[in-house]
């Protein structure tokens, strides 16, 4: 796992019990899923009550590389192109101040940053920790 890897799962379950693995989280990185294996062939998403056995699984993870804005400099909207959809992105003003928050749905995003005033922005990913700068003219 990465190095700031969030596993919210318990290290130790009782025998005869049932367990679903929850999701484990690390910004720049996408959780791919938990498998039983090193190779990553066999998913497992959680353990029935016939569980007898000590068992390790292994998380698989997608480096996040993609998040930019174009163009950079703007009047009326700018494009973010981004690894990640289904994600809450936040533009902040040079001073930290957040001035509008935009839900995409998409790898890649129109937004109007026409009602901002003049000046440099950064755009961040809630689900990344990803940020990058633009300019509004």
């Amino acid at each position: 796992m990465p190095k700031l890897a969030i596993n919210s799962n318990l290290k130790t379950i009782e025998i005869g019990s049932t367990y679903e693995l929850l999701d484990a989280e690390c910004r720049g990185y996408r959780f791919m899923g938990w498998f039983l294996d090193e190779n990553h062939s066999n998913p497992v998403t959680g353990f029935d009550a016939t569980q007898t056995e000590n068992v390790s699984v292994y998380a698989r993870w997608k480096k996040l590389k993609e998040f930019y804005a174009y163009p950079t400099v703007a009047k009326s909207n700018v494009t973010l192109k981004s690894s990640v959809e289904n994600d809450t992105v936040n533009i902040v003003s040079i001073t930290g101040k957040l001035v509008k928050q935009v839900e995409t749905k998409d790898v890649e995003t129109e937004i109007s940053v026409s009602d901002l005033p003049s000046g440099y922005y950064l755009i961040q990913s809630a689900k990344t920790g990803m940020s990058t700068k633009i300019i509004i003219k």
